[in-house]
């Protein structure tokens, strides 16, 4: 399990209030296609309230989407091997998690910088779904590529880079 000490991440969310209470929508909507990015296995959507976009990866088609609904644009990053999840950083960065590690993402340029190679020794594995806890740690799981071996894992990795095996055994992990 090795660490890479290039760049770390704070995926703590800042504290948004919610109101509990609110009126029950009864309007309809209408579906609309904004854009057909022809995704071959759309996942991992997050909405960035601080830039007010969405991001989200196309696993199997090794792409980043980020999508600004107020300007009507959908930028799209290129990654080397099947991306399994995405966690906004600031307005230019991103942690993804790819086939063979975790990653920071430039989301100007789509330059990579790894965090994380955790699972090095499992050239069958790779990663698949995560998110951030309230406090900021990352949680993320791997998948065989069979997805029916149990070489999976269940990861915590927190703001200094520091990753702990906390599940594993698993066929297909989401974090």
């Amino acid at each position: 399990m090795a660490i890479l000490p290039l760049l770390f991440f704070n995926c703590k969310n800042e504290p948004k209030q919610i109101s509990i209470y609110s009126e029950i929508a009864t309007d309809k909507h209408e579906a609309v296609l904004e854009y057909n990015t022809k995704a071959q296995l759309g996942e991992g959507a997050f909405w960035n309230h601080k830039t007010q976009e969405l991001y989200w990866v196309d696993i199997e088609g090794k792409k980043l989407h980020i999508y600004n609904p107020s300007e009507k644009t959908n930028k799209t990053l290129e990654v080397p091997s099947r991306i399994g999840t995405v966690v906004p950083q600031d307005p230019t960065h991103a942690v993804v998690a790819v086939e063979d590690g975790i990653y920071m993402i430039n989301t100007d340029t789509g330059e990579l910088s790894q965090l994380s190679d955790v699972e090095s020794d499992k050239p069958f594995n790779r990663f698949n779904d995560g998110k951030c806890d309230p406090m900021g740690r990352l949680w993320v799981g791997s998948m065989n590529f069979d997805a029916k071996s149990k070489t999976a894992a269940l990861y915590m990795i927190d703001s200094e880079g520091k990753t702990e095996k906390k599940l594993d055994s698993v066929m297909i992990s989401n974090g």
